[in-house]
């Protein structure tokens, strides 16, 4: 299926929409560190994966998992590239750079991912 059912569009933006609104009271609120997981929350992931396996094999939504699995080294090296320059520079330009970062350590994952042949696993 190419498109968004409109329940599917509504429940992901629900969700999304919810999850900015969390994080925004938690960040101004005594419980500030809070904001923290929350912003990990994985809302959109369960929302995808939900509505994936209506569409999809049981073994080629294990597969998806475990691509997904791999590629979380890449959030990582956004989070600490947003870290490192968030203090720097404006946080505009942060985002930027750190989606570049992700951007390399993406391609880098996927060319090693192609290097030694994971994906047929």
């Amino acid at each position: 299926m190419l498109f968004l059912t409109y329940t599917e569009a509504l429940l992901r933006f629900v969700a999304g929409g919810s999850l900015i609104l969390t994080v925004s009271l938690l960040g101004k609120s005594k419980f500030a560190y809070l904001a923290s997981i929350a912003v990990l929350f994985p809302a959109v992931t369960v929302a995808g994966y939900y509505f994936l396996s209506f569409d999809v094999s049981t073994v080629q939504l294990k597969s998806i998992i475990f691509n997904s699995l791999y590629y979380v080294p890449t959030t990582m090296v956004f989070l600490y590239a947003l870290y490192r320059f968030v203090g720097s520079m404006p946080m505009y330009k942060s985002l930027i750079i750190a989606l570049g970062f992700w951007l390399i350590a993406a391609l880098g994952t996927t060319a090693l991912g192609n290097y030694f042949d994971i994906w047929k696993r």
